[in-house]
């Protein structure tokens, strides 16, 4: 259990997936399957998912932190 109290940079570098790009093989949809043994990465920037309110309240804030970005996309 100590290894969890080890310092962030510590642990190995990891993603998130966000559903950005997805692209998959029909046939392997139809066996069933979303990813197979040659997964490559796409890296992105960071995003907000709205997924729950929380998400919305942390998204609001955000804006209300960075309203630059607003204007930048909502011109």
């Amino acid at each position: 259990m100590d290894q969890f109290n080890n310092a962030r940079s510590e642990f190995p570098k990891t993603y998130k997936p966000n559903g950005y790009v997805d692209v998959v093989r029909t046939e392997s949809i139809y066996r069933g399957f979303l990813h197979g043994s040659a997964v490559m990465p796409y890296i992105t920037p960071p995003v907000t998912e709205i997924d729950t309110e929380e998400d919305w309240e942390f998204l609001q804030y955000q804006v209300r932190k960075h309203p630059e970005f607003v204007r930048r996309f909502f011109p």
